[in-house]
């Protein structure tokens, strides 16, 4: 790879997030990272001179792709471009200094990507916690622990997702549950209670659902 001055590097990110889509810039930092041969325009982080790696060319760097954060220095980990890098995207809370993972800058970053619950602090967790990352994204249901799943809250990560019915504990699926999410996918049924199925079924019958 060519060598660049501080300047170039620098507008190369911040050229990378006004040319490319979010969804672009995740997809070359995916393929730059894990794959061995990749379009030497892929600009990342990890190949930044650590001379040219100041606070200011990292936070351009997690304000395209939050997931940079893994190659910041540590001592550039700062509250704002941690705070940056979770509201890109969330599960890079995973790289956050635990000193600076509060319980605020997780709750941003699981509204960001339910999935970003597998990375706060025990302290952290709360009934409000967990409502956030299932109304983001109601799989995340199952990284809550289970005497934490409520009624309400299985109810809310089902109807966010229907495919969360998986991991509702089973004194929970009720009829009307178990039907909020055979209705949108009648393969469903495999996660319904024996018990309840028949009922499920004609329920399903009379709204013509397959």
């Amino acid at each position: 790879m060519a060598k660049k001055t501080y300047e170039e590097w620098l507008g190369a990110f911040r050229r990378r997030k006004t040319h490319n889509t979010p969804q672009q810039r995740l997809a070359d930092f995916v393929l730059g990272v894990f794959s061995e041969k990749r379009d030497q325009e892929i600009i990342l982080l990890e190949d930044v001179p650590e001379k040219f790696k100041t606070v200011e060319l990292c936070l351009v760097a997690v304000d395209t792709v939050g997931y940079e954060l893994k190659f910041v220095p540590e001592e550039h980990k700062t509250a704002e471009v941690c705070l940056t890098a979770i509201r890109i995207h969330g599960q890079a809370l995973q790289y956050v200094p635990d000193e600076r993972r509060t319980a605020e800058l997780c709750l941003t970053a699981v509204m960001q990507d339910g999935f970003a619950l597998a990375y706060v602090p025990e302290k952290h967790r709360s009934g409000l916690l967990y409502l956030a990352a299932v109304v983001r994204n109601g799989l995340a249901l199952h990284l809550v622990p289970e005497e934490h799943r409520t009624a309400e809250l299985c109810l809310t990560a089902v109807m966010t997702n229907y495919e969360a019915l998986e991991y509702v504990p089973e004194n929970f699926k009720t009829v009307e549950l178990c039907f909020t999410a055979v209705q949108q996918k009648s393969r469903m049924l495999e996660y319904v209670p024996e018990e309840l199925k028949e009922q499920v079924k004609k329920a399903a019958e009379v709204n013509d659902i397959r």
